[in-house]
């Protein structure tokens, strides 16, 4: 087992400060330490339709050099959607992100197949609101939705 760095933590969300672009994190996981880095599937950090070929190679040469595995590429989708057209665009983001991480040397692409969220009684125009927050709850959760609900037929 290696102890890696996730590289969302560097997004620039969660603390104030610019976001770290890839190539500068790849440094920073090396002087810090850590032994691999798991790469955010998004901007800045690793959008796939944001790394040219050269990029790609680039930053495998440069984990390689820094002796930083590039351990896996993290898309962040919703396989579940009970919109026809937003989970064929997920599922042409993850092959795309799976591209990405065979180009880096990366022999993980981890899925975060579902979001967890309440839809509309809608079904001409389907509507969704995130699980969690103030004023939801999972009592009738025949109205929630994620990867393996058989509410939609798939998992």
């Amino acid at each position: 087992m290696k102890i890696g760095l996730y590289s969302v933590t560097y997004r620039g969300v969660w603390y104030r400060g610019e976001p770290l672009d890839v190539f500068r994190l790849v440094r920073l996981a090396k002087q810090q330490g850590w032994e691999g880095l798991e790469l955010d599937a998004e901007r800045p950090h690793a959008a796939p339709m944001d790394l040219s070929a050269d990029d790609r190679k680039r930053l495998r040469d440069l984990a390689g050099e820094s002796g930083v595995e590039l351990c896996a590429v993290s898309p962040n989708c919703d396989l579940s959607s009970p919109v026809p057209v937003q989970r064929e665009a997920m599922i042409c983001y993850v092959r795309e992100c799976i591209k990405l991480a065979h180009d880096i040397g990366s022999p993980i692409c981890k899925i975060f197949a579902a979001l967890c969220a309440k839809i509309s009684e809608t079904p001409s125009r389907p509507a969704f609101s995130v699980g969690g927050g103030e004023g939801n709850s999972h009592e009738d959760e025949d109205q929630w939705y994620g990867g393996t609900s058989p509410r939609f037929g798939f998992s």
